[in-house]
């Protein structure tokens, strides 16, 4: 099984969601709803293995060893890019991957309050965002950080787990690093 390929039917069908887990077919959430692909075949453990060395690296098969778990960044060039969340579950490898939006929403369609556009255009301070997961924090920030980048000239550093939302410089010179990868740059072999 092909990953790029499960990824590309998520996009053709308009779906914000992939889950894959042994040993129910591939899983696609349309709408807010879940809708197991009964014309795919349950998935086996070589499958989701085979599925989880496609898109991770040693480090971070590695890092799955130690933490039985893994948030990471998967792009299929020309599609779409997509956060991943893997996790063991039941003695076997669970994968969940979201469509990540290309372009940040903007606060105003988001319908956040004022106020974010008047702190991310402070000249210092620490801007703290939390909720549970899937609340929008990633979302929100990345608005601030393209209001910003559309209203002033500011070098900007973000420490994402894992990158989501892709900047392009335009007023502000914008370096994002990602969670793991910013620790230790010289790394010993």
């Amino acid at each position: 099984m092909q990953i790029d390929e499960l990824l590309k039917l998520v996009v053709d069908k308009g779906a914000t969601d992939l889950h894959l887990k042994v040993p129910s077919p591939p899983v696609l959430r349309i709408d807010g709803m879940l809708i197991l692909q009964e014309d795919l075949p349950p998935l086996t453990v070589e499958d989701i293995e085979f599925v989880f060395e496609q898109v991770t690296i040693q480090e971070q098969r590695d890092a799955f060893v130690r933490e039985r778990e893994l948030d990471f960044a998967y792009s299929v060039p020309g599609l779409a890019r997509f956060r991943v969340s893997a996790l063991q579950q039941r003695g076997t490898v669970s994968l969940a991957f979201r469509l990540v939006s290309i372009k940040a929403p903007s606060i105003d369609e988001l319908g956040l309050p004022q106020i974010c556009k008047e702190l991310i255009l402070q000249p210092n301070g620490l801007i703290v965002v939390t909720g549970p997961s899937g609340s929008g924090k990633s979302t929100t920030l990345a608005a601030m950080i393209s209001y910003l980048n559309e209203n002033k000239m500011r070098n900007v550093i973000t420490i994402e787990d894992p990158i989501e939302y892709l900047f392009r410089d335009q007023k502000c010179i914008i370096h994002q690093r990602e969670l793991g990868q910013t620790l230790d740059p010289f790394p010993q072999h």
